[in-house]
């Protein structure tokens, strides 16, 4: 009897996908994951200094799985202790300002400094952020600059405004997920060990 409540214990078992946000500190990754949590926009956020994740629960194709959507600090300086949180990761998110061309240059990095640490086959997306700034501030990155790099690293690309278009980043996310699923048919349901841990609110500073 035991051994079928067990059995029952599994099926029910959410299997877990963890996602990590990189980039530059600046570039909107705690605004972008703090919408997706449906949380509202904020323009002035407090820089990201330590790693933490949001838990979100998603039904696909009548199966249960719990997202966990990582933040990381951008500064060269914390770049060592992000790769803690990096490992185990099944979906990477690049992001970029389209208003900072040094952040859509750090991309190379970016790309190599994972691919170093997780190999090639896992599943990313590059999001080019801000374009909600295209007419006040200039596009200092063009959409075809953004989608050539995403082309050559054979990534997804999405143009992504956490303050104008909180859909959009959702079904980025989301398609991002699906890509992943259909590429590990398998996944089991202890893929990931996560950590019991709530993630810090960002309350006010430098602008994110």
């Amino acid at each position: 009897m035991e051994k079928n409540n067990e059995s029952e214990k599994e099926k029910t078992k959410e299997s877990a996908i963890k996602i990590i946000l990189l980039g530059e500190p600046g570039v909107g990754k705690s605004s972008l994951i703090n919408v997706y949590n449906g949380d509202p926009f904020s323009k002035y956020i407090q820089s990201t200094f330590q790693s933490s994740f949001i838990s979100k629960k998603l039904t696909i194709n009548e199966k249960s799985y719990e997202i966990h959507i990582w933040d990381t600090a951008g500064q060269e300086r914390y770049r060592a202790i992000n790769k803690i949180f990096i490992k185990d990761s099944h979906i990477v998110i690049f992001v970029y300002s389209i208003t900072n061309r040094k952040s859509f240059m750090e991309l190379k990095f970016w790309t190599e400094y994972v691919d170093e640490l997780l190999g090639k086959d896992i599943t990313i997306g590059i999001a080019a952020n801000k374009i909600d700034l295209y007419e006040t501030e200039g596009e200092s990155v063009s959409k075809e600059e953004g989608q050539k790099f995403a082309d050559e690293k054979n990534c997804i690309f999405k143009q992504t405004s956490a303050k104008m278009d909180r859909e959009g980043f959702e079904n980025f996310v989301n398609e991002l997920i699906n890509k992943f699923l259909s590429n590990n048919p398998d996944l089991k349901n202890d893929s990931i060990a996560l950590r019991n841990k709530k993630p810090k609110k960002n309350k006010q500073g430098k602008c994110c």
